[in-house]
């Protein structure tokens, strides 16, 4: 099948067929040739063969190198074939060119058929010789390519054509999938950059530009940053990834106060210090609140509540508070006891032994309690005991405080 004016563009692949010479596709085609155009070796078998086999593989054009260097340099020309794609036979030196672009980048080609005719009014066939004037671009992949075509009579007689190639790289790096965004607590747990490579289709260095924006939050360890690797080919075609990368302390500072106490009412600790630690870098403020009181069954007995603060910069806070239960358990002691002795004889007068109340009255016997409060001193009972002529009467007295805490003593 011949080409027409309409052109097929896709890209070229040399062909393997994987038996003897593997590039001349005179086996079956090992390689997907789908919407591509085959390039394949000048062998053994018919252009035919060759182009079906190209046919099966998927491809959508055939290009035939010739093998024989010595063949002139006819650069393109249609060929005829049974095939069901179109096929062009072009000389060893086209298909050296072809052949050596695709081992540093992807050859994209139109196959078209531009109706050129060259005739002469003596030489039915003219010699054909091209030459190839290369213009370098503004970088590695760019530039531009005038073939001209001589075409020369039996006589030396000669005229000729230019072609115009323009190379141009407009296809941007393939940039890799860009890294997972995350969030973490603090700004010290900022994950590393990572380092990010892009492919591309033309050869050529890639240069890689990562760059990270903050917008800052209302602290230290409250904002967002986004991470943005930038990739441009020697051509300045550019692509880019971004990672998006959330900074947000929402944890409170660990507060340690003063443990929970039991206290007598005399031995009530003052306030402690309270210190406090946070997951991330930044002050923290410790601040006492104060201290709130319950009462209990009596004024020594009561609940203590003393209560601290702790914030961090990004304003997250922990409140606990200490409880100390003040109790009175500690009977008072008793003063002033008298024991005195009355030789009174046999004759037993109790109208002439002290009154036991008085001491109260007087004041001769007193209480002391080690917390606030009136201790009483009351009366508990008397005892008479006889032995023979000695006598003896023993007062009991009782000394309470406020919580009802006693302690008895005689007289």
């Amino acid at each position: 099948r011949l080409l027409t004016s309409a052109p097929i563009t896709a890209e070229v692949q040399l062909v393997n067929d994987g038996s003897g010479s593997i590039t001349d596709g005179c086996e079956p085609i090992l390689d997907d040739l789908t919407g591509k155009i085959a390039l394949i070796d000048r062998g053994s078998c018919s252009f035919e063969t060759k182009a079906q086999n190209a046919y099966d593989a998927g491809a959508i054009a055939v290009i035939v190198v010739n093998r024989n260097i010595s063949t002139g340099d006819d650069l393109v020309r249609g060929t005829a074939s049974s095939a069901l794609i179109p096929l062009i036979y072009v000389s060893y030196n086209t298909g050296e060119v072809i052949k050596n672009a695709l081992t540093q980048e992807t050859v994209i080609l139109s196959l078209y058929d531009n109706d050129y005719v060259v005739s002469d009014n003596c030489d039915a066939n003219p010699a054909l010789t091209y030459s190839v004037e290369t213009i370098l671009g503004d970088c590695s992949q760019e530039y531009q390519q005038t073939i001209t075509f001589t075409y020369t009579d039996a006589s030396g007689n000669s005229s000729f054509d230019t072609q115009t190639i323009n190379i141009v790289d407009t296809t941007p790096p393939v940039a890799p999938a860009a890294p997972a965004d995350v969030t973490v607590q603090c700004a010290d747990d900022l994950p590393a950059p990572l380092d990010l490579t892009a492919t591309d289709n033309c050869n050529g260095n890639i240069t890689v530009s990562p760059t990270a924006v903050i917008t800052p939050g209302s602290c230290d360890n409250q904002f967002k940053m986004v991470r943005t690797w930038t990739f441009v080919d020697t051509c300045g075609n550019q692509s880019s990834v971004s990672q998006t990368i959330n900074v947000n302390d929402t944890t409170p500072p660990v507060l340690i106060i003063p443990k929970d106490e039991i206290a007598e009412c005399d031995k009530v600790p003052t306030v402690g210090q309270a210190t406090a630690t946070d997951n991330c870098d930044g002050s923290i403020s410790t601040t006492y609140l104060g201290e709130r009181r319950e009462d209990g069954d009596c004024i020594n007995n009561y609940t203590l509540y003393r209560t601290w603060t702790a914030k961090d910069i990004c304003g997250n806070t922990t409140t606990l508070t200490q409880t100390i239960t003040v109790q009175d358990t500690t009977a008072p002691t008793v003063t002033g006891i008298i024991n005195n002795t009355f030789d009174m004889g046999c004759n037993i007068d109790q109208s002439t032994l002290p009154d036991p109340q008085s001491h109260i009255d007087n004041g001769d016997i007193t209480g002391k309690d080690n917390c606030e409060g009136d201790v009483t001193i009351k009366l508990d009972r008397t005892e008479y005991i006889e032995n023979d002529c000695k006598h003896y009467v023993i007062y009991y007295y009782k000394a309470i405080d406020v919580c009802g805490n006693e302690t008895a003593v005689e007289d």
